[in-house]
């Protein structure tokens, strides 16, 4: 079997031990979670899964330390909560066994803009430039009010207010209409890429995710086996493969550019957020099509291609950039 490794998220158990967190685990529970409420946009979930997925793995990379599995469970339910789905949440929470009033019982105590903060941050995937003015609203209107002694969940409310609403507007309730809608739509996307790009596009080759309006992400899907299926050859020989992967990776970059444009136009404070590059059925793809490959030249070729890709986005982007392979 080809081992093609990516970035291994880790998380801690409740006695503090470290685990690797099943991503496909949190997606099959979410997908369940949407169903049962008669949610049928099938993008949510892996919206929700990819947002929480990239602020494992951030808080991982600046602090070194891994998140619970609890934390986690209650960054699901803060980040459905916050995108309108509280009834998502809920059955989310059923799905997991989680207590529904845990995250109540927490004691008052002093507010502060360093506490906003710091409980923000992990809370939501706010990006740098999001965190400071949510935060700082927070602290604002808490102190207009007088408030000295807040609960954590208090000041999760009042920035999930903020974020849909702005601390100036009435008060409505900030889960009160769905927040699924996009910035702008494949189509639209397929007509400002280059005729390269646009060639990847349409063998769905390469496919730009939903650039949702609540923390907006800018994602991409890249399927090598569909841009090697292209080149109307049957068998993949490593030269072909590696070949077709650079344009491949050329033509993800352009898409990306092109989409955190649009999101630095629309949406100015999340747009230093990472961007993320997601190549699904990888493993099993080259699995299949190297099978009678000696073991020793799988493993070299398989270095080999997650250095070109390494090479070719993550180094290469002029902005922060994840890769996943699955």
């Amino acid at each position: 079997m080809i081992q093609l490794a990516s970035t291994n998220l880790l998380v801690t158990d409740g006695q503090g031990r470290k685990q690797s967190f099943d991503t496909e685990l949190l997606r099959r529970d979410l997908r369940q979670a949407f169903r049962t409420v008669g949610v049928t946009e099938n993008w949510l979930a892996e919206h929700i899964a990819l947002t929480v997925e990239e602020r494992i793995r951030s808080t991982h990379d600046d602090q070194h330390c891994p998140l619970a599995c609890s934390e986690v469970d209650k960054l699901v339910s803060t980040v459905l909560g916050a995108a309108g789905y509280n009834d998502v949440a809920h059955e989310f929470n059923r799905i997991r066994d989680i207590d529904p009033l845990s995250h109540y019982r927490e004691m008052m105590q002093p507010c502060s803009l360093e506490r906003i903060s710091a409980l923000l941050r992990r809370s939501f995937p706010l990006a740098d430039a999001q965190l400071e003015a949510i935060s700082s609203q927070c602290a604002d209107i808490l102190q207009q009010h007088a408030f000295t002694l807040v609960s954590d969940r208090f000041i999760c409310e009042m920035a999930i207010h903020v974020i849909h609403r702005g601390p100036t507007q009435p008060t409505i309730a900030a889960a009160a209409q769905p927040q699924s809608a996009v910035l702008t739509d494949s189509t639209a996307w397929r007509e400002r890429v280059s005729t390269a790009t646009g060639a990847f596009m349409d063998n769905a080759a390469l496919r730009p995710l939903p650039l949702s309006t609540i923390f907006p992400r800018v994602r991409v899907a890249v399927d090598i086996a569909s841009a090697c299926a292209a080149q109307d050859g049957s068998w993949v020989s490593e030269l072909a493969l590696l070949s077709t992967v650079r344009p491949l990776c050329r033509a993800a970059l352009e898409l990306l550019t092109i989409m955190r444009d649009e999101l630095q136009a629309q949406r100015p404070n999340c747009a230093n957020a990472p961007s993320h590059a997601i190549f699904p059925g990888c493993k099993s793809f080259l699995d299949s099509a190297f099978s009678t490959t000696k073991r020793r030249e799988r493993l070299v070729f398989s270095q080999d291609l997650q250095d070109l890709l390494k090479a070719a986005l993550v180094r290469k982007a002029p902005f922060p950039l994840l890769l996943t392979i699955r």
